[in-house]
């Protein structure tokens, strides 16, 4: 890169730090600085003047940044500093709208002209078109992507929020290209169209790092791709971020970190579990205690953690594993997933021995989990005896702050909310807002039931109750389920009726359980 001087054009380079405040950006600046170079060096064109352009920057001496500023506008870059949260603000509301599906079609326009003449992937518009692809669904908060090619299209669709949405539809040719230049980043087996292949790259986004798992599988219509975005920021989310009030970090708290015993967060695929493990991890002192997770695989990397991915292939799964981290003097320990009775019991066995095991499981409530283990195999002593707490949890979509609005609640939405019908409730909503694209939505939280396993519970583990009596006791004495928690946000304007339903279902889930504890 180019040696720069201190000053430019009489304008100095130190960090002169700025608000976004009093600024109004001049769209004639904007028009010559692309969304992506603005997300990926985290800069904000600021006014044209003359043969220059004013531009605030985090690091106004990031002297990659300013080249591609003048290589790309043709003009002689004046920076200025700025915070990165007052950048991130700005980007995100000028750019918000010039981002989207319209600069996808743009760029895939030009795309399809290079696909019709045999493209293999390595073309700039191509690269364009995948990057354009990337960018958007990091800039929308997407956690996966996928490349579904179809007869006549290849769909590309965004899980934003939980909900997957189509962003654009691309012509047939581009199918091929764009699953070849995916793989290609990803360190793929380009020929090799038959299989199922698994990689991962890293996307430089600002200051932000971001991961990328891909995932091919080949279908009659070509390569079906999904890339799962990981923001390794997600890592310092922590319990409040995910919705969680003062008493209930308290409770968890109090169950995590007891000398010995263990503590499980179940509910399925995409319910936020590794984000609250990872959460419960940050209540631990890391320099005084030893804490090894055995993952599958390593999703955020923890400062202070010992962490190991497992391996199939290799013979190295969880039970294998689970033994080799009970050599190396561990605190506490992290299992990724229990899986089977092996695993589970392993894990049990070295709670008995003065380790604290944090572990998921796939259950619908945490009541649930008690029942699954014993379907397992695993003795209900050994349950009653080992298990501290269970939380069980789903994610709900967050109504979008800047266009939430109010109206009553329908006869029908208040007997979805057990309130009775001649009782006046006003429910909160989104009306739709760019900030949002238009979904009423912007974000999402936790809904759970956290089950402290007291005496009682445990004498009704080992006496093999059924879990819905389980429950109905503990109702009693103010439990409150996953749906109940659920509900109350909902009446407190957290989210929706219509969100509660796609999460849950139109029905109490548990109520109707009549699954035993007994062998």
């Amino acid at each position: 890169m180019n040696n720069r001087p201190d000053r430019i054009d009489g304008h100095s380079l130190r960090p002169e730090r700025v608000s976004a405040d009093p600024f109004l950006p001049d769209p004639e600046a904007t028009a010559l600085i692309p969304y992506q170079l603005a997300a990926r060096f985290l800069i904000m064109p600021l006014a044209v003047e003359g043969p220059s352009i004013r531009v605030a920057m985090k690091d106004p001496k990031d002297f990659q940044a300013l080249d591609y500023i003048e290589l790309v506008s043709k003009k002689r870059p004046i920076p200025v500093g700025m915070p990165e949260a007052r950048l991130r603000e700005l980007i995100h509301r000028v750019y918000g709208s010039q981002a989207g599906a319209g600069q996808l079609e743009a760029v895939a326009a030009e795309a399809t002209k290079i696909s019709n003449q045999g493209a293999d992937g390595s073309e700039l518009p191509i690269v364009q078109l995948v990057d354009q692809i990337l960018f958007e669904a990091v800039r929308v908060r997407a956690t996966d992507i996928h490349l579904q090619p179809e007869e006549t299209e290849l769909l590309i669709r965004l899980r934003i929020d939980g909900v997957l949405t189509i962003i654009s539809r691309l012509p047939a040719p581009l199918r091929q290209p764009v699953s070849t230049r995916v793989k290609v980043l990803a360190g793929l087996d380009i020929s090799e169209r038959r299989v199922p292949q698994d990689g991962k790259f890293e996307l430089a986004v600002g200051e932000k790092r971001i991961d990328l798992r891909v995932s091919t599988t080949p279908t009659i219509y070509g390569e079906n791709v999904v890339l799962r975005v990981l923001d390794r920021n997600t890592v310092d989310v922590g319990f409040s971020e995910l919705g969680f009030a003062d008493e209930d970090q308290e409770r968890i708290s109090t169950l995590v970190r007891r000398p010995h015993g263990i503590f499980l967060v179940t509910g399925p695929t995409g319910s936020g579990k590794t984000t609250s493990l990872y959460s419960a991890l940050r209540l631990f002192d890391k320099e005084r205690l030893n804490i090894m997770t055995l993952e599958d695989p390593v999703e955020y990397r923890m400062a202070g953690v010992r962490q190991s991915q497992i391996s199939e292939k290799a013979g190295f799964g969880f039970a294998k594993g689970l033994r080799a981290l009970m050599r190396q003097d561990p605190d506490v320990i992290l299992v990724g997933e229990i899986r089977d009775q092996e695993t589970a019991e392993i894990a049990m066995r070295a709670s008995l021995t003065g380790h604290m095991v944090l572990s998921t499981l796939h259950t619908n409530t945490a009541l649930e989990t008690l029942a699954r283990l014993r379907d397992m195999g695993v003795p209900a002593f050994l349950i009653s005896t080992t298990i501290n707490g269970v939380m069980a949890q789903r994610l709900m979509r967050r109504i979008c702050r800047y266009c939430i609005a109010t109206r009553p609640a329908t006869t029908a939405e208040k007997a979805c909310l057990d309130v009775p019908a001649g009782e006046p409730l006003t429910l909160h909503f989104g009306s739709g807002c760019s900030e949002c694209q238009s979904q009423g939505y912007r974000g999402r939280f936790a809904v759970f039931e956290i089950l402290e396993v007291t005496d009682d519970v445990r004498r009704a583990i080992v006496q093999g109750k059924a879990v819905r009596d389980i429950e109905a006791e503990l109702v009693a004495t103010g439990y409150e389920t996953l749906r109940r928690n659920a509900v109350r946000r909902v009446i407190e304007g957290w989210s929706t009726v219509e969100e509660l339903v796609r999460v849950l279902g139109a029905a109490p889930s548990v109520g109707d359980n009549d699954s035993a504890l007994a062998a």
